[in-house]
């Protein structure tokens, strides 16, 4: 069970006021799926466990007021991403603050150390609990790795121990591009004036030479402010626009 970050105060069908004892994440199968869900825990309670709104809205359920049933929709499922790869499990209960990323360490089981693997998130948990985690390429050491999660939802969530959070796939480097940028006039004039430049006539000469040596990093990497072309060029594309 784990604590809410912030104090939350719940009123009863009786009128009383109750302050909930925290939260717990239970594996509940619906149509034949496995899948953990998020529940409030109370001190005392005449049921076992009370299905609010927001468990029916992340679990797809659909009230049947004429027939008096509860529908839960089929869970989306990825054949392909499922059915090949390896799985991503978290190590330790961590809790993702709203609206933020959190990097957390993974563990897979039965795969080779030392390789890099294409990570894909967990589409289920994207949609029914807002947590998404980012495409990427990482690497696997004594069957550990560390992945950014992300919560789009406006409440800290829960990642229980031994939830399934990705799923991965040995990366092919014949299948990966390296993505290059084409250099622009502006690179192509920088390179070649850079040489011509004296960077020693403006640092004051009480600078050591590790302080010289910053300031000409500086100097390099903004010397177009000096050049009066590219002010002068800038001006003209700013009035152009």
């Amino acid at each position: 069970m784990f604590l809410d970050t912030k104090p939350v105060i719940l009123k009863v069908a009786d009128g009383n006021y109750v302050k909930p004892l925290g939260k717990c994440v239970l594996q509940l199968t619906i149509n034949g799926r496995t899948q953990p869900f998020q529940f409030t825990v109370m001190p005392k309670c005449s049921h076992d466990v009370i299905l609010g709104f927001d468990f029916l809205k992340v679990s797809q359920a659909i009230l049947d007021c004429g027939l008096a049933e509860l529908i839960f929709d089929e869970l989306l499922h990825d054949e392909e991403i499922d059915s090949h790869g390896i799985k991503l499990y978290a190590m330790s209960d961590s809790d993702v603050p709203a609206r933020s990323c959190k990097f957390l360490t993974v563990q897979a089981r039965d795969a080779q150390d030392d390789t890099d693997f294409l990570v894909e998130g967990n589409k289920v948990m994207c949609i029914n609990q807002g947590i998404a985690v980012p495409s990427m390429i990482t690497s696997l050491r004594k069957g550990k790795a560390s992945i950014w999660v992300k919560n789009c939802e406006n409440q800290a969530r829960c990642i229980p121990k031994g939830m399934c959070i990705a799923n991965a796939e040995p990366s092919r480097s014949e299948c990966l591009n390296a993505l290059t940028e084409v250099p622009s006039y502006t690179d192509l004039w920088t390179s070649k004036c850079s040489d011509q430049i004296d960077y020693s006539r403006m640092m004051a000469s009480t600078l050591s030479v590790e302080q010289k040596k910053q300031m000409k990093s500086l100097l390099r990497q903004f010397q177009d402010a000096f050049h009066s072309e590219t002010q002068q060029r800038e001006r003209e594309n700013a009035s152009s626009m």
